[in-house]
């Protein structure tokens, strides 16, 4: 409890508190300042019109109409969903406001300090985060037919769920009228981004004071400081005012004019003082859970309120190079070979002089589940380290389920210093390779509940095209087609071909396995890496091996073999491993 606060009163709902409101005030008078620093010259803001703020663009040819941007500007702490009662809203509003003006070109930005989050439970969405899903859609990440298939899972997420509360009901028909009209969604979704993971309000201060310096309306930091509170008391007074007292539309020119000709006023400075308090408050909180979290986050959040000059971080290569090896052995480790031999594979040579031939890279190689992805990794990589590169392998299945930020990566990998800066740092001298086998299973297909994904991406985006850096990445051909999320990889493509059937031939018979006779199917079954290793494991020392019709086939027979023949097990051992597969497919 509180100090100073009653003991005797027992709180019936612990959920009273101006803070959030307040907070959320001083957010939004600070990004009407940015936005108005940003303005275009003959472009204006209106305040509090259409939504939070409005950016009117003039700066069109004469015979087109006014466009206008409409921000809606949400200071709130966690995650945010296609679920989510504001978020629903914010779309129904954008609705409305084009029925209500359809010859106008408009659009919305719904900007948000919260990050997006996978929707509970995901159906019918094509994949989640549906925010990312959508951002994907509106800036063309995603081709035409898959395009089509993602606008239809969005429309039907929106009439599969029912309106919030805080939606009124006419608002929610507009929004369903619309959904139903696959064009129409599309139009909305072209116009409609989602600003996620916006600037958090401590560092907004420093923020609006750089633009100040940048755009020549200060000429130092204090001098920034000093215009950043009268452009807050300019901009605190309109929107204090009802509408119809003040005029909330802001230009260029009165941007000038309030830094030149406005004084705050005693009790203005006060409220100021008051806000600029709390966040100090909030700040030596952070500070003070040092004590609890190590002080690794609240380090982070003071370093944003407060920008120091950067500081050149040492890497200490030998270290780096140790923990890339440990943390590439489950990679390397992986089978390679077929019964003490390697199946050539002519994309095994072609990544290889990709790879060695160009300044930087960034290849993806798909294909069908037991292709041999992995061991043509683990096969390139040992390669790459007998050369004595600086080599990281990952296998993405195996990354914790609660990585949920770069730091818990640098944490995973046993880096002192982060990845992506170590790498950078010591590509700056030689080549760095970075392999990543499965990135399916970290898709939407395999994994709905997990940030892995998007951090890995985030990873392998920010060292693309760097000089020295090259990025090899394994992924099921279906699954890199249905998530949207795989979209963002600009990546060449390479498509790992199954093995001729005369070099799977001269495998099977080297070991006394006759194929004469064998039809076309079970052929095009061998040809699959998997299969072939399957059943050379199982079954080659069998010289009555059936000729199975599939892999399933295979599969049962040797269920059948190793659990139902088997006496002593009976049927318990058949019920467990029903519900071992029912877990592992909730997983």
């Amino acid at each position: 409890m509180a100090a100073n606060m009653s003991e005797s009163f027992v709180l019936a709902r612990d959920n009273r508190d101006a803070w959030p409101a307040i907070r959320g005030f001083a957010y939004q008078i600070d990004s009407t300042i940015i936005e108005w620093i940003s303005l275009a010259e003959n472009d204006y803001l209106e305040l509090e019109w259409g939504e939070d703020i409005d950016i009117i663009n003039r700066s069109l040819k004469a015979e087109e109409s006014e466009a206008r941007r409409l921000v809606q500007v949400k200071c709130t702490d966690g995650t945010v969903s296609l679920r989510s009662p504001e978020a629903l809203q914010a779309v129904c509003s954008y609705v409305e406001h084009l029925n209500a003006n359809p010859r106008m070109a408009l659009n919305f930005r719904f900007l948000t300090t919260a990050v997006p989050a996978a929707e509970p439970p995901p159906e019918p969405l094509r994949c989640v985060p549906g925010i990312t899903l959508w951002e994907n859609i509106r800036t063309g990440a995603i081709e035409t037919d898959e395009r089509h298939a993602a606008i239809n899972s969005i429309a039907a997420f929106f009439q599969s769920i029912s309106s919030p509360k805080s939606v009124r009901s006419e608002a929610w028909k507009a929004l369903l009228g619309a959904t139903s009209d696959s064009v129409r969604l599309d139009q909305i979704i072209r116009g409609f981004q989602w600003s996620t993971g916006a600037a958090q309000p401590i560092s907004m201060e420093d923020i609006v004071r750089g633009l100040l310096v940048t755009h020549k309306m200060a000429v130092d930091a204090a001098a920034a400081k000093a215009q950043h509170e009268l452009l807050f008391v300019y901009v605190m007074r309109l929107l204090s005012r009802p509408k119809s007292d003040s005029d909330r539309r802001l230009s260029r020119a009165q941007l000038a004019n309030s830094i030149q000709s406005l004084k705050i006023k005693p009790h203005e400075q006060l409220v100021l003082d008051e806000i600029k308090n709390t966040r100090q408050t909030i700040i030596d909180g952070f500070s003070d859970m040092k004590q609890e979290i190590g002080g690794v986050k609240a380090s982070l959040v003071f370093a944003l309120a407060h920008p120091r000059p950067p500081v050149q971080a040492v890497i200490d290569e030998g270290s780096v190079n140790a923990s890339f090896k440990v943390a590439s052995t489950s990679l390397l480790s992986w089978p390679t070979e077929t019964l003490g031999k390697w199946i050539e594979r002519p994309e095994l040579e072609s990544l290889s002089t990709e790879l060695n031939s160009k300044e930087s890279s960034c290849a993806v190689l798909l294909g069908a589940p037991g292709s041999g992805k992995s061991a043509l990794l683990a096969q390139l990589g040992k390669k790459l380290q007998a050369e004595d590169h600086l080599l990281l392998a990952i296998k993405a299945d195996l990354l914790p389920r609660d990585l949920d930020s770069l730091f818990a990566l640098d944490e995973f990998l046993g880096l002192a210093s982060s990845l992506t800066g170590s790498i950078k740092e010591i590509a700056s001298q030689k080549a760095v390779f970075l392999l990543i086998d499965q990135l399916d299973a970290l898709g939407s297909l395999m994994d709905l509940h997990t940030q892995r994904l998007d951090i890995i991406l985030r990873v392998v985006n920010a060292l693309n095209g760097i000089k020295n850096v090259h990025i090899l990445i394994s992924c099921r051909e279906f699954d890199f087609q249905y998530d949207a999320r795989f979209k963002t990889l600009k990546a060449q493509r390479h498509i790992l071909a199954d093995p001729p059937w005369e070099i799977v031939q001269r495998l099977l018979e080297s070991q006394g396995i006759s194929t004469v006779g064998w039809p076309a199917e079970i052929r095009e079954t061998m040809r699959t890496p998997q299969h072939l290793s399957f059943f050379l494991e199982n079954f080659f020392h069998d010289p009555k091996a059936a000729v199975f019709s599939n892999y399933q086939a295979m599969l049962d027979e040797v269920f059948t073999r190793r659990v139902l023949r088997v006496q002593s097990l009976g049927p318990k051992a058949v019920e467990a491993c029903e519900k071992i597969a029912s877990a592992m497919s909730g997983l």
